[in-house]
């Protein structure tokens, strides 16, 4: 056989490891005193702010975004949103999980920006794309808003990154990061955590995973994750009690012990310290808002 032309392309960057998955879409129009607070946000977002303004804390962090901009959200901190534009905001975008190698955030990895200003117009087709086919039902709908909005999800990194281009340093150490998280010994020790992470862990168990001296791995983590390996493990743990609040009637004591915390008082201090709450308060407002959705909407709680 002789080729008269062949292009092949492999690959081998990291976005080949990305799980991408679309939680649900959303086009909404909030009232002028219209306010959401999320005790920890559950998953990625992103949207665009079409009409009007809002305020959103995210963590340490708050912006305002207004017509135009688009917010990206990460996952597991406290998110208020407020209108504070004395008229209807309308908003349209979706919620993901996006995550590396099925065990890292990869959004969080990014350090993407909370706010981009005045967003690209391709970026609202897109959005508006993903609504229509949702709304509509068409064949293969939920392969195409899939793809639309990985699509959209691209617009905005692609733009953050034009922004940086020029920051040489910032994005040899984001190569950097990347590479180090889908190095074998890193991965190793990322899956070990994911199947112990109930059991006593210290860093030489997971360097030992590793194949990794323990000040070694210890670096190299750090470098990857902007994380140290416990800082890791105590927020793996963490987000494992918090879907157990929210999908088991076990008691926070079993939850402890579950999630492999020493004892009940060091888990309820953890989890005050990283949701701003307690575990049974974050519960008892989990349940109380799943009631008033499902009061809201009965038709929910017949499904």
């Amino acid at each position: 056989m002789t080729w008269l032309e062949r292009n092949h392309y492999s690959f081998d960057e990291a976005w080949e490891h990305v799980d991408f998955q679309l939680i649900a879409v959303y086009d909404v129009v909030a009232a002028p005193d219209w306010e959401i607070s999320v005790l920890s946000q559950p998953n990625g977002e992103l949207w665009l702010v079409r009409e009007g303004r809002c305020r959103i804390t995210l963590g340490r962090r708050r912006v305002v975004a207004e017509a135009g901009d688009a917010v990206i959200l990460t996952a597991g901190e406290r998110r208020v949103t407020t209108n504070i534009g004395g008229s209807p905001l309308s908003i349209v975008g979706f919620s993901c999980r996006a995550t590396l190698l099925e065990l890292v955030d990869f959004l969080a990895l990014l350090d993407l920006p909370l706010r981009w200003p005045q967003a690209a117009p391709r970026l609202g087709e897109l959005l508006n794309g993903i609504v229509e086919e949702r709304r509509a039902g068409r064949f293969a709908y939920p392969l195409a808003a899939h793809g639309l909005a990985q699509m959209a999800l691209v617009e905005v990194l692609r733009a953050v990154e034009t922004r940086t281009s020029n920051n040489t340093i910032a994005k040899r150490r984001l190569g950097e990061r990347l590479r180090a998280v889908q190095s074998s010994d890193i991965a190793a020790a990322l899956t070990f955590v994911a199947g112990h992470f109930e059991e006593p862990l210290d860093v030489p168990a997971l360097a030992a995973a590793a194949c990794l001296s323990p000040k070694h791995f210890s670096r190299k983590f750090k470098t990857a994750l902007h994380l140290t390996p416990m800082e890791y493990l105590r927020n793996y743990r963490l987000r494992h009690a918090q879907d157990m609040l929210t999908s088991s009637d076990a008691t926070v004591s079993q939850i402890a012990w579950k999630c492999g915390f020493a004892d009940p008082a060091h888990f309820s201090r953890a989890f005050k310290q990283q949701y701003g709450v307690s575990p049974l308060i974050f519960r008892h407002s989990f349940r109380s808002l799943v009631a008033k959705d499902e009061h809201s909407h009965p038709s929910s709680s017949r499904k």
